[in-house]
């Protein structure tokens, strides 16, 4: 029989057996130590275990979601930190149970959108997503480049130069017309502790 309990119900140890289930086979390789997504997950994520919610079949976790409140594009929000399930209890339910109990805490708490990220070529997820009233608002991009090494700042009128969080903050304020992703805002800053702040 498959139960749904609160995360802060449960060991750290059984969230992180139903995350590395439920992404076993995702096309993007999630692999990490449990402190190491303790951290993140429940940290500069913004997940909190009284909003995230754990299937489980008998004594074995096998599907996940992950919720945090905070005001985000002007709005109480409640953000999908992740929802996952085990490849085996696929398409039985779990997760429109769990998206269900996500939603409820949503409301109970008085937020006034819901919101995520999912990959667009994740078709099935997209698909689950549209059908429970989700729409897309925004395309992400993630560019990289390699460099043989960083070479000295040209000579202009420019400088670089290290910054402070509260600066970052400071500045972030000025930024009213425009959207920032939730994983670049300054509440996720706020709470990292692998950033380095430049500026020019």
């Amino acid at each position: 029989m498959i139960t749904y309990l609160r995360c802060n119900e449960v060991s750290m140890e059984h969230i992180f057996q139903a995350f590395s289930l439920g992404f076993s086979d995702y096309s993007i390789r999630l692999t990490m130590e449990q402190d190491d997504f303790a951290a993140r997950f429940f940290g500069p994520e913004g997940n909190s275990r009284s909003h995230s919610f754990l299937a489980m079949d008998e004594d074995q976790p096998i599907g996940l979601i992950l919720g945090g409140i905070r005001q985000f594009d002007g709005y109480k929000t409640m953000r999908c930190g992740t929802l996952c399930i085990g490849p085996a209890y696929r398409g039985q339910g779990i997760s429109n149970r769990l998206l269900e109990l996500h939603k409820q805490t949503a409301i109970s708490a008085g937020c006034q959108q819901l919101w995520l990220e999912v990959i667009r070529d994740n078709h099935r997820a997209v698909q689950f997503y549209k059908k429970h009233g989700y729409q897309a608002r925004y395309t992400l991009k993630y560019y990289n480049a390699m460099l043989p090494s960083v070479s000295p700042a040209p000579s202009s009128s420019y400088a670089l130069k290290k910054l402070t969080f509260d600066d970052v903050a400071d500045f972030r304020t000025t930024l009213t017309d425009c959207h920032i992703h939730w994983q670049s805002d300054t509440p996720y800053y706020a709470n990292s502790t692998q950033e380095v702040f430049l500026g020019i």
